[in-house]
């Protein structure tokens, strides 16, 4: 028997306990679907987040043929070879760059560049002594573009058939101001150099952001 039947007036009585519940209301379709969307575009961030991460991890430790551990002694080797040639203004590291095109995801020549061979080293030194000059005279800093490129990369990125930077005769170089009048003081520098004071045979070329430096057996323009 129910205590409250007995005992208190009916104003006073608590209601019974009911099997019946309310009704949640329903959730429209396009909730549903916006929800399950905005989950998968979440999910998605999130994975390609992570990918980024560990692939750019792996370029910046190994991808560049300097950072890769087998070739660690033949790093070495070169850093010493600069010593010894009392190189100043560029490292191994600016030298021994694979370029743009070996670093860029998609282009043609993504990750075929390889370190120069060991025989082209000193055909490099010309032309490297004439950059540490140019970069005397310019008076700031330079960046390496391009030097060595492997044949296979050569061709990929369409160089010449016959390149000086196959021959690890070849420089890009510029100004780290990226200032079209340093770009023009570069060529105008080098033009002087050459012709003026005849201390080198080679090739100058003059690009948007950039001169090109090799030092082959005639004079080029361009």
């Amino acid at each position: 028997m129910d205590a409250n039947a007995l005992y208190l007036p009916p104003d006073k009585r608590r209601p019974l306990p009911s099997d019946d519940k309310p009704a949640r209301p329903k959730r429209k379709p396009g909730v549903v679907i916006a929800v399950a969307l905005a989950g998968l575009l979440a999910l998605g961030v999130f994975v390609g987040l992570l990918s980024w991460r560990y692939f750019y991890s792996q370029d910046r430790q190994f991808f560049d043929p300097i950072d890769d551990p087998k070739n660690a002694a033949l790093v070495t080797e070169f850093e010493e070879f600069l010593h010894t040639n009392y190189i100043v203004y560029f490292s191994a590291r600016e030298i021994l760059t694979p370029g743009g095109s070996h670093r860029q995801v998609g282009s043609k020549g993504y990750g075929l560049n390889r370190l120069p061979p060991r025989h082209l080293w000193d055909d490099m030194l010309a032309s490297l002594f004439i950059l540490e000059e140019l970069r005397e005279r310019f008076g700031g800093k330079l960046d390496i573009y391009s030097g060595y490129r492997a044949p296979t990369y050569n061709t990929a990125v369409g160089g010449a058939r016959r390149s000086q930077h196959m021959r690890f005769r070849a420089f890009d170089v510029a100004p780290s101001s990226r200032k079209p009048e340093d770009v023009e003081k570069l060529y105008a520098l080098l033009r002087q150099m050459r012709d003026d004071e005849k201390l080198f045979t080679g090739g100058i070329g003059r690009y948007g952001a950039w001169v090109h430096l090799d030092t082959r057996e005639k004079n080029a323009n361009w």
